[in-house]
């Protein structure tokens, strides 16, 4: 029986992820991308519950992305973006145990970021970059403490950055760019010394600036075009491996 399909780089202009897949019931790795695909998600893909790599990145797939997806529930990751998917995020559908790569960026997703994604246990990485998402960050988020990456620029985000963000000791990206976040940068984030990017350009920051010398991983600093007030702390100036601030 087939446990690997994979097809890269092709032109498959007009083609579909084919209902057959269904069948494959020892399917764990599949890969369909960069190779012009059309057309939905087909539910028949839900019944291929041994997957644990589904790749449909870089297509031009169309549809929402359905609950069944909580079928899959060996899934470790789950790589959608580019593409022109719509609709809410079936974020409780995602709550399964194992999922680590949740990349669906660079789509028409929209809604709120449930608290369910506290759930996330092992998810690492993160990417909702430029869809239509809305409402506020959970403080949830803060729970899911295996995560290494955070991507939600350009969406519609509003909202303060939560503190509980500081709970994340392993993350080393957090970029939020492009929303209407305001408040302060919790000093909680200044202090989460595995963070080699932070970047929240273009959003409706104010305060100050806090201590950032338990920053010693920190390479690139971007909070351009925000309305932050007061001086530059030295510490920043201080920090050995940042090598971009934009301030």
């Amino acid at each position: 029986m087939v446990e690997t399909f994979v097809l890269k780089n092709n032109d498959l202009l007009g083609g579909k992820i084919p209902t057959s897949v269904g069948k494959l019931t020892k399917l764990r790795r599949l890969g369909i991308y960069q190779s012009s695909l059309l057309g939905s998600i087909p539910s028949e893909l839900y019944l291929a519950t041994n997957l644990m790599y589904v790749n449909l990145q870089s297509n031009r797939l169309t549809g929402s992305l359905s609950s069944d997806i909580g079928t899959l529930g060996s899934v470790e990751t789950l790589a959608l973006m580019n593409n022109s998917l719509h609709g809410n995020v079936p974020f409780k559908g995602l709550a399964f145990g194992k999922l680590k790569f949740l990349g669906l960026s660079y789509n028409n997703f929209s809604g709120p970021i449930l608290p369910v994604v506290g759930q996330y246990a092992d998810l690492q990485f993160l990417d909702l970059e430029h869809n239509m998402l809305s409402g506020v960050i959970p403080a949830t988020l803060g729970n899911a403490t295996n995560l290494k990456s955070i991507n939600l620029g350009m969406n519609n985000i509003t909202g303060t950055i939560p503190s509980s963000l500081g709970q994340l000791q392993g993350l080393e990206y957090l970029s939020m760019p492009h929303n209407s976040l305001h408040g302060p940068l919790p000093k909680e984030v200044s202090q989460m010394d595995s963070l080699m990017t932070i970047n929240f350009d273009l959003n409706e920051l104010s305060g100050s600036l806090s201590d950032f010398s338990s920053l010693r991983s920190l390479q690139n600093l971007i909070l351009s075009q925000n309305v932050l007030t007061g001086t530059v702390p030295d510490a920043i100036l201080q920090l050995k491996k940042l090598g971009k601030f934009v301030g």
